[in-house]
């Protein structure tokens, strides 16, 4: 089918659930899901850079985004799970250095191809109805999943929305005998316009050394080096600061264990693959989107352009990630739980004075659903001053052989509202006013 869902000869995907039994084409049950939902960024007049977390399922928070933001955004970068076959855990690094292995996200489908597909064809329907007239969609995956993404796209926008398929090439450890290693992702970009809204001069990059060394051997008469070449008829010159436009094979390093911006959130991507699309695909003051924003990547690199940004996830684990990263960046952003928490519990505290200071101190934990009882349940906690965006006051993270530190003990109370939030060994996050 076309972009505007007239049948197509050739070929044509097809998932469960996509005809109904009287063979009419199912369309994403938006109504059904959709609330009331204006991000704060599409306010009329907007000015400061910031970004927007929505917690909550994704289909639901899309639908109902509808209503505000229809053809409003001009970036959508979507990293899906890539049908790994396995639920996926986090080591996350909190501001005190410690370390906690919780969960991350389930990329099971046991089902088959089928339910991932259904998956993403209902949240990709209503992703291209976000998207302005020129708008942008970036999907991210690898070989387990890219076949079934590539036709999906053809199909709900056209292949003639087509514009690259970018190759990113990394090196990680672990190189199999068998075979060549699989060492790349898939991104697949489609437009909306034609020509498609691309700025060249935004995308260029460095020169590497090498091609500097073997390219840039004249210098000009102000004594700049230069490359100079007879190019139909004419000389011309060119600077090493120009840089040069990149083709769709992209060599950027992967987020390694020493990496300095790594948060231990699983698939993280690399703020320089992410930099490079916002940049080529949006101009500042854009609106860009991630749905599965995970650690946050995507927003970090829309403010550093200037661009505002929105991201949903439905793990409270990777908003909190995405959250410290913008804080400690400097970055405005506000956070919404659109949907609550699944599991989220309720902690138990003595709070007051003590030896001339201040304490504070859990002495139980509780899930709501009762799936866990007692302070061991609990992974980390922290203390916040509320305020919009809360300010962290101090993390505690359980220590393999310590345990969980329970007791906090400061000079005075700090002032204003507090807050405490809870990560239970599930993931599952409360946020508690302290009395």
């Amino acid at each position: 089918m076309s972009a505007s869902g007239d049948p197509q000869p050739g070929l044509e995907l097809i998932w469960p659930g996509k005809y109904d039994p009287a063979g009419q084409r199912r369309q994403p049950a938006a109504a059904d899901l959709a609330r009331p939902l204006r991000p704060l960024l599409t306010s009329p007049g907007r000015t400061a850079v910031e970004a927007e977390l929505l917690l909550g399922d994704n289909l639901t928070i899309s639908a109902s985004l509808l209503a505000s933001c229809r053809g409003q955004v001009d970036l959508i970068y979507v990293d899906p799970p890539f049908a790994i076959g396995s639920h996926l855990a986090a080591q996350a690094t909190l501001d005190d250095g410690s370390a906690v292995r919780l969960p991350g996200y389930d990329d099971r489908w046991p089902q088959g191809p089928g339910q991932y597909v259904a998956m993403l064809a209902e949240r990709l329907a209503l992703w291209r109805e976000l998207l302005t007239p020129s708008g942008s969609l970036v999907v991210h995956v690898d070989r387990r999943a890219q076949h079934w993404v590539r036709l999906l796209l053809d199909e709900l926008l056209g292949a003639e929305r087509f514009v690259n398929e970018i190759i990113w090439t990394y090196s990680t450890s672990g190189r199999s005998q068998r075979a060549w290693p699989h060492k790349h992702d898939n991104l697949y970009w489609y437009c909306l316009a034609d020509p498609p809204r691309f700025f060249a001069e935004q995308a260029r990059v460095p020169y590497s050394q090498a091609y500097l060394e073997s390219h840039f051997t004249h210098t000009d008469a102000a004594g700049r080096r230069c490359r100079q070449r007879l190019d139909c008829g004419k000389w011309r010159t060119y600077y090493p600061d120009q840089g040069m436009l990149p083709n769709s094979v992209w060599d950027i390093p992967y987020v390694n264990s020493q990496a300095a911006e790594r948060t231990g959130y699983p698939t993280q991507k690399p703020l320089p693959l992410l930099r490079r699309l916002v940049d080529a695909l949006t101009q500042p003051g854009d609106l860009v989107l991630d749905p599965c924003c995970g650690s946050g990547t995507t927003l970090l690199a829309a403010a550093a352009g200037g661009r505002h940004s929105l991201g949903i996830d439905a793990s409270p684990l990777a908003i909190a990630i995405a959250e410290q990263r913008l804080a400690r960046a400097g970055q405005g952003y506000r956070l919404r739980a659109v949907t609550p928490p699944p599991g989220a519990g309720r902690a138990s505290c003595r709070v007051g004075d003590h030896l001339g200071g201040w304490r504070l101190e859990l002495t139980g934990y509780r899930a709501s659903d009762g799936s866990g009882d007692g302070l061991e349940w609990l992974a980390m906690w922290q203390l916040l001053q509320a305020g919009d965006p809360p300010a962290v006051l101090h993390a505690v993270v359980r220590q393999r052989r310590a345990g969980l530190a329970a007791t906090l003990d400061l000079p005075a109370r700090p002032p204003g509202p507090l807050q405490l939030r809870l990560v239970d060994r599930r993931g599952a996050v409360t946020l508690q006013p302290l009395d």
